[in-house]
């Protein structure tokens, strides 16, 4: 028997196959132990020799603790985010973020985590994480992140709820006058009258803030719409007058220049003069029945109350006188009267007196006459 050999586990089973040894050193031959690794948590005999070696869960103990716990928080250090006792957020809420060093500012959050460390911010001190410092430039007591307004030269920089106001810009006021209403330097919106500002003009106004260039003067020419007057000119009240124009005045149905007047020219009508007036007159009795030549003919050399220059009315003076026919005393209704107006070389143009309508008649038939004359 060797004496270095082990003792048999189950001496009767192994003998026959010679010595075996414990290369463990723990009473067990090798052959019979159920691990003999030093680094597993049964190779010193433990447990069932023939489950094998069993060994710990990385980083942990056989016994189930941490392997490495320096600062002994119950946290395994590769669980730990901070176990150095060294750290300002060492074994507190903030651990999560790993070891952080120093807290310049001394309110209580490693400047790892402090959202402003700067003791002239307005944020100083606050739980803001991660944002950074905000700074007030404008010495009003919001943030310049949450100040609305912050320059110093707007009208409402302490206080603005709204963004930046500045004395001159246009602020939408009420009334007439909203476009041309201003911020004014105490951020109060103005609204402006408008209007002439010139004092010798004849519409200046007092209450005029801003020149719209509406300056109107006296003696300036103007249309006063008057067909009798000129030389129209603004007075001192700015209205426009003109002087009225000495001459006849006519009027229809008046008896003028051996007739009537059936019409007179009206302002804005071709021919008007307000110093002379112009129209048409009719002569008062028929000047017989004729052809159409001789009726014609009959004006070539014509002499009526002492005014000559008497003819044939066109047709569309023909209907004229059929409107006013009661100012022409008798008129015939049983036949037509002839117009100037030719059609052709053998027609012209007719009215019948009885009814107003025009057609068109042989100039070889008879038709009554009515002369007029242009003044």
């Amino acid at each position: 028997m060797d004496p270095n050999s082990c003792t048999y586990l189950a001496p009767d089973i192994y003998w026959n196959y010679g010595c075996f040894y414990d290369s463990d050193n723990d009473g067990f031959c090798d052959v019979s132990d159920g691990c003999n690794d030093q680094n597993a948590c049964n190779w010193n005999g433990e447990g069932d020799p023939w489950l094998g070696c069993i060994y710990a869960v990385p980083n942990y103990l056989c016994n189930g603790q941490c392997a490495v716990d320096v600062d002994a928080d119950g946290v395994c250090d590769f669980q730990d985010p901070c176990y150095d006792v060294n750290a300002c957020n060492y074994n507190n809420v903030y651990s999560e973020y790993g070891c952080l060093y120093g807290d310049s500012d001394a309110d209580g959050l490693c400047d790892g985590l402090d959202g402003c460390s700067d003791v002239t911010a307005c944020n100083y001190n606050s739980l803001e994480l991660w944002y950074g410092c905000f700074y007030d430039l404008d010495n009003d007591g919001v943030c310049d992140n949450v100040d609305p307004c912050n320059d110093p030269i707007a009208c409402n920089w302490n206080g603005a709820t709204e963004g930046c106001y500045y004395p001159g810009v246009p602020c939408g006021g009420q009334g007439v006058n909203a476009a041309y209403a201003f911020y004014d330097e105490n951020c109060t919106c103005i609204s402006y009258t408008l209007g002439c500002m010139n004092s010798t003009a004849c519409n200046y106004s007092a209450d005029a803030d801003i020149d719209d260039g509406s300056c109107l003067f006296q003696n300036t020419p103007c249309n006063d719409n008057n067909p009798f007057t000129i030389n129209d000119v603004l007075n001192a009240t700015c209205n426009c007058q003109g002087t009225l124009v000495s001459g006849e005045t006519v009027t229809v149905g008046q008896s003028y220049q051996g007739g009537v007047v059936v019409r007179v020219v009206q302002p804005g009508e071709g021919g008007f003069d307000p110093a002379v007036p112009h129209g048409l007159i009719a002569a008062t009795a028929d000047q017989g029945s004729y052809t159409w030549s001789n009726a014609v003919q009959l004006f070539w050399d014509f002499n009526l109350n002492g005014y000559t220059g008497w003819r044939l009315p066109d047709v569309n003076e023909l209907a004229l006188l059929y409107g006013q026919r009661q100012l022409l005393g008798t008129y015939q209704t049983s036949w037509n009267y002839w117009s100037s107006s030719e059609i052709s070389s053998t027609l012209a143009w007719a009215l019948n007196f009885s009814n107003g309508s025009s057609y068109q008649a042989f100039k070889g038939f008879s038709g009554y006459v009515r002369a007029v004359r242009s003044f």
